[in-house]
C-alpha cells in the first residue's frame, strides 16, 4: 500500500508477487494481483486468481464468513473485469449490490466510473464511423551528444551550489542579479551536467534513496534561463529535451506538460529552423515535442508570428510526417493529434485536406479530438479557447511554495481575445488518469 500510494506501482506488484507465493490464499493478495492484470489490460488473466464465475464462495468454498472489506474489494474487482470485457450487465448486477453494501459510497462510485468508462470505450468502437482506431507510437531514442562523466563541472559562481540542494525555495533574486553572460554559461553547465552524469544520479538514488530538493536542478536551470530569455541557450535545451524517457521523467516529469513550453516560447524566438529540426528527429518524446509545437502556437497567440506563419510552419512537419514510413520512427500518432486540436483552436481549415489524409493513413489518434468528421465540426465552432499563461520565474515558484503546493489550477489559463477557437483542455501525460485507477495517465489509458 505504502509502495503504491508513492506512486511506485513496480515495488508494489513485485511485494505483492511475494505475498501471493508465500500466502496464495490470502483473498488481498489475489486481489491485488487482479488489479496488477487489470491496470496493464490483461483482462483475460483475471479469471485465474478471481475464479471462472467470479464468486466469492466459490473462490473460498470452506468459508462462510466475510469480513466487510473483503466482499466491498471483491465486487469492485469483479466490476472492473465485467466492465473491461464489454459484460456490463454482470456488472450492472455487482454493482446493485454493492450500491446496498457500501454505505459511504466510496467503493460504489468508483466502480460507477469504471463501468462508463468502460461503456464510453465500447461506444466509441461501435460509432467510429468507418476509420480505425490506431496508435502508432515511436521507438524513444535518446540523442546523447554526452559522455558520461562522474565528475562534477565546475561553476563560475558559488551560487549554483544551491540548485543542488534547495527545493523551490531558491534564492531567486539573489541568482538573477549575477552577471548575466556568466550566470546563462552556468546555468548551461547545470543542464549539461545531468546529461553527463545522469548515471551517477540515478546510481545515487539507487543508494542512498531520493532526498527532497536534491534533483530540481534541471527545473531550476531551465526557469532561470527562461527568465533570462537566453535565445542563444535554445541548442542544450533541445538537447535536454532530447533525452530518453528515463531521463525526462526523472528531472522535469509534470513540468514537460504544464511549463516546459514557456521555457522554449522565451528561449526560440526567431528560431523556428532549430524547432523544426527538433519536430523531424525521430524518437523523441511525444510531450516534448507537443511543448515545441505549444511555444510556436502561443507566438502566433502573442501576434509574435501571424496565423500564416504558423500554420506553414505545422504544414511542413505535418507533411513530413504524413510523407514517412513506419520504419522511420517519427509518425506518432498522439502528437499528431495534439498537434491537430491546436490547428483546431486556431481555426486553421487551410489545413483540413492534409489532415484528412493524415486520417485516411491511419496517423491520427482519434482518441483526443475524434475523427475527420470531428476535426471539421469543431473548426467551425466559434467556442473560445484557455491558452496557458506564461508566468515569470517568481509567480510560479510562489505558487509551488503555496500551501496546496500543485504546479496546476484554473489560474493557469487565460480567456484569448478575438480568436476564437475551442475550449479543449488537453489531459498531461502526468496527469491522474481519468479512469480511476490511481495511476498516471502515461502509464494507464493514454493509449487507448
Amino acid at each position: 500500500v505504502l509502495y503504491a500510494n508513492c506512486d511506485n506501482f513496480e515495488k508494489s506488484f513485485e511485494v505483492n508477487h511475494w505475498i501471493v507465493v508465500e500466502h496464495p490464499n490470502y483473498l488481498f493478495g489475489k486481489l491485488n494481483m487482479a488489479n496488477e492484470y487489470y491496470i496493464n489490460k490483461e483482462y483475460h488473466k483475471m479469471p485465474d486468481v478471481l475464479g471462472k464465475n467470479m464468486l466469492l464462495h466459490e473462490l473460498y468454498p470452506k468459508r462462510s464468513v466475510f469480513h466487510f472489506n473483503e466482499v466491498i474489494s471483491f465486487l469492485e474487482t469483479t466490476i472492473k473485469y465485467f466492465a473491461a470485457t464489454g459484460n456490463f450487465e454482470a456488472a450492472e448486477v455487482r454493482l446493485e449490490i454493492l450500491e446496498e453494501l457500501d454505505q459511504a459510497g466510496d467503493n460504489y462510485e468508483y466502480a460507477q466510473e469504471v463501468i462508463a468508462y468502460h461503456m464510453q470505450i465500447a461506444v466509441f468502437e461501435k460509432t467510429k464511423n468507418g476509420y480505425e482506431t490506431t496508435t502508432i507510437d515511436v521507438i524513444h531514442q535518446s540523442q546523447n551528444k554526452y559522455t558520461q562523466k562522474t565528475k562534477k563541472v565546475s561553476f563560475t559562481h558559488k551560487e549554483m551550489d544551491s540548485l543542488y540542494v534547495k527545493g523551490f525555495d531558491l534564492e531567486l533574486a539573489t541568482i538573477l542579479l549575477l552577471p548575466k553572460e556568466t550566470l546563462i554559461k552556468d546555468l548551461e553547465n547545470v543542464l549539461i551536467d545531468s546529461i553527463e552524469r545522469y548515471d551517477y544520479y540515478e546510481n545515487e538514488i539507487d543508494e542512498n534513496g531520493y532526498v527532497e530538493g536534491r534533483y530540481f536542478f534541471v527545473i531550476h536551470a531551465l526557469f532561470l534561463l527562461k527568465e533570462l530569455k537566453s535565445t542563444a541557450s535554445l541548442p542544450i535545451i533541445l538537447d535536454v529535451l532530447s533525452q530518453n524517457n528515463d531521463y525526462i521523467d526523472f528531472f522535469i516529469d509534470d513540468f514537460l506538460t504544464e511549463d516546459v513550453w514557456s521555457v522554449l516560447f522565451e528561449t526560440s524566438q526567431n528560431r523556428l529552423d532549430l524547432l523544426t529540426e527538433f519536430m523531424l528527429t525521430k524518437g523523441l518524446d511525444t510531450y516534448a515535442k507537443s511543448a515545441v509545437n505549444d511555444a510556436v502556437i502561443h507566438m502566433y497567440y502573442s501576434d509574435m508570428l501571424s496565423k500564416k506563419e504558423v500554420l506553414n510552419w505545422i504544414a511542413h512537419i505535418l507533411d513530413k510526417y504524413n510523407n514517412s514510413s513506419l520504419e522511420d520512427n517519427l509518425i506518432d500518432s498522439t502528437l499528431i493529434g495534439l498537434i491537430i486540436t491546436d490547428v483546431v483552436d486556431i481555426k486553421g481549415k487551410e489545413l483540413l485536406p492534409l489532415i484528412k489524409k493524415m486520417y485516411h493513413n491511419n496517423y491520427v489518434d482519434e482518441g483526443i479530438l475524434g475523427n475527420y468528421k470531428d476535426v471539421k465540426q469543431h473548426i467551425k465552432d466559434d467556442e473560445v479557447v484557455r491558452l496557458k499563461k506564461n508566468k515569470t520565474i517568481f509567480e510560479l515558484y510562489d505558487k509551488m511554495n503555496s500551501s496546496n503546493n500543485s504546479i496546476f489550477s484554473n489560474d493557469d489559463y487565460y480567456v484569448g481575445e478575438n480568436k476564437p477557437v475551442v475550449n479543449q483542455k488537453k489531459l498531461g501525460r502526468n496527469d491522474p488518469c481519468y479512469c480511476g485507477s490511481g495511476k498516471k495517465y502515461k502509464k494507464c489509458c493514454i493509449n487507448f
